[in-house]
């Protein structure tokens, strides 16, 4: 976020001196490079916020890197907009599983943190980040309620359905209900 913060300021200043201006409540903007829920991910959701732009960056999955070694062969499908700064990213893995991740496009230093809470209509699920199972596993950060898996909205959380069809797997992610966390304000890490 810091350095998102200078480049916002340095944007802004090389436009000033070249006379340049743009329009923060209607510029489109996207984001593309490596890792894509890494550094592409956490630069843009905090550049966005600086440069005051009222929409995200947009992140586009077909123009970077994925960190995630289950996303190099799987197939994007879709991305979903939850409010006007939260993402569903879906995609079908070789094997016929289907992974979600939730992506916070705008974000500032302190902004509380957000969990994504969502049914498991009879689907069965395994939450990982980059190198480890994260969900079901003993003392996870990802809770189980009522039916309903709150996963935090940062860093790289992916919901994988082991059986479910396509259908079903994006009407329970994209009906996701966005909740303040109160355990602390955003983290830039992964």
């Amino acid at each position: 976020p810091i350095i998102a913060r200078g480049w916002a300021e340095r944007i802004k200043m090389e436009f000033g001196e070249r006379g340049l201006v743009y329009d923060p409540d209607t510029v489109r903007t996207e984001g593309w490079g490596e890792s894509f829920e890494g550094c592409v991910a956490n630069y843009t959701r905090f550049l966005g916020t600086y440069l005051g732009l009222a929409n995200p960056i947009e992140d586009e999955f077909e123009m970077t890197v994925p960190g995630a070694k289950i996303l190099l062969t799987a197939r994007f499908v879709e991305r979903i907009s939850i409010d006007s700064t939260v993402r569903l990213y879906l995609w079908e893995v070789r094997d016929g599983r289907f992974v979600g991740w939730f992506h916070k496009a705008m974000a500032a230093i302190g902004d509380p943190s957000v969990v994504a809470r969502f049914a498991t209509a009879g689907m069965s699920f395994e939450i990982q980040d980059r190198h480890s199972v994260l969900w079901p596993m003993r003392d996870s950060e990802i809770e189980w309620e009522d039916g309903d898996l709150l996963v935090p909205v940062r860093g790289a959380h992916y919901v994988i359905a082991e059986n479910a069809d396509y259908d079903q797997f994006r009407g329970s992610l994209g009906q996701a209900v966005l909740i303040e966390n109160s355990k602390g304000p955003e983290q830039s890490a992964l």
